[in-house]
This record gives C-alpha cells, structure tokens and sequence, in this order.
C-alpha cells in the first residue's frame, strides 16, 4: 500500500510573515532564529540553523469532535512549496521519535502508538490495513509538536 504525507498549506502562514514582533505575540506567535531540528511544517525540512521560522499554534483536529486538538509547530519564512511526498519517509524523519496517531471519518482517534522513524512505514501500512481508518497524524514523540498528516496514496 502507498500512502502520502503532506505539508500544511503555505497561504495559512503567510500572513504572518509580515507582522512585527508586537503583532506575533498577540497572536500567539513568536519569528525564532532556527537551531538545528526546527522542522518546517509546509516543507516537512528541517530547517537551516539561523533561519528565520515562526513558532506558532496550529488546530491539526478542528472538527468538532472530543478529539479536537491543537498544538506548537514551526513554518519558515519565506515562499516556500507545500510538501507532498508518496511512499517514502523523509531522511530528517528517520532519526525522530514519533506518535501516530489513527482517525477515523468522524475525526475521532481510534488507534495510536509511539515508535521510532525508522519504523514509520510498517506502521503507516499496519494502521492503513484497518478500513475505518480515514488519515494518519504523526506528532514528535517528546514535546508532542505536529508533524504532518498522512493519507493512503
């Protein structure tokens, strides 16, 4: 089985870019210089140490159901390409703990487990072989940060 994990949508953040530091705050943002491991939520890259990246808050679960969720990820600055990426897990995915998260067509979890990056494709396959499941979220293991959402190609 094949399946795709997806960068957000660029066009949601790039209102931001342009605010000043008072406007991010009172948004909820914060524009960060990158240290090594900022992954980019639209590029699924990490990006380049001294980057400018914003911090920010973002609903991965709006719907609304019991599961509805939100949490911290980070977005480069700049015109960057939604990420689109078929059978294969990204080389700065590898070496990253990660939740995956099942739901179902309600947007309701109905399976989970925590495992390695290097394991991310049995897992993608595994979750996939039940039929009730709608889309895969995979969250950073540790500080519980979105990573993209994953889909059967």
């Amino acid at each position: 089985m094949s399946f795709r994990l997806t960068g957000l949508p660029p066009e949601n953040f790039s209102h931001l870019f342009a605010m000043g530091e008072p406007e991010l705050e009172a948004a909820g943002a914060a524009r960060l210089k990158a240290q090594d491991g900022f992954p980019c939520r639209v590029t699924l890259e990490d990006a380049v140490a001294g980057e400018n990246v914003l911090l920010l808050t973002h609903e991965h679960v709006p719907s609304p159901s019991p599961y509805r969720s939100a949490g911290p990820i980070f977005v480069r600055e700049g015109d960057h390409a939604r990420a689109e990426i078929v059978g294969r897990i990204p080389a700065e995915m590898l070496a990253r703990r990660y939740s995956i998260r099942a739901y179902d067509e309600r947007d309701w979890l109905i399976d989970s487990e925590v495992g390695p990056g290097s394991d991310l494709e049995a897992l993608i396959e595994r979750f996939f072989e039940n039929e009730a499941v709608r889309y895969l979220h995979l969250h950073h293991a540790g500080y519980g940060c979105y990573a993209c959402r994953v889909d059967r190609a």
